[in-house]
């Protein structure tokens, strides 16, 4: 069965991609918005992954150090997704642009409290 590519609901007609005007106007939206910010995400992405590598080697020299940098960067992942979520393309398909988004952020949430939990023992000890 065919879902509304914004919110999920099934739809009635074979040619309809969105259950209503509304939706249709979020998803264009949502659209543009990602065409825009792709490449802030893909720098913060970079950014977050360059802190975890430094951080992984700084550990050789400093563990303390890099644990707390290594929290530092999975924190700057974490407000990544949340304010820009972007998924993969195929989530969106399955699961319709606001149930994805939601999901997105749920999990930025628990990867940004791991990021402080890390950077907080990293730090402190």
């Amino acid at each position: 069965m065919k879902r509304c590519k914004y919110c999920g609901k099934p739809l009635t007609g074979p040619q309809e991609k969105y259950c209503n005007a509304d939706c249709r106007m979020k998803a264009h939206a949502f659209n543009r918005f990602m065409d825009r910010k792709t490449h802030s995400f893909l720098f913060l992405f970079i950014v977050g992954t360059a802190g975890i590598i430094a951080g992984s080697v700084m550990m050789m020299m400093k563990p303390g150090v890099g644990t707390g940098i290594i929290g530092l960067s999975l924190i700057v992942w974490g407000l990544n997704f949340f304010i820009l979520p972007f998924g993969f393309p195929d989530s969106f398909y399955w699961l319709g642009i606001l149930r994805s988004i939601r999901i997105i952020r749920a999990v930025s949430l628990l990867i940004i409290l791991c990021g402080i939990v890390i950077a907080i023992l990293g730090f402190g000890g």
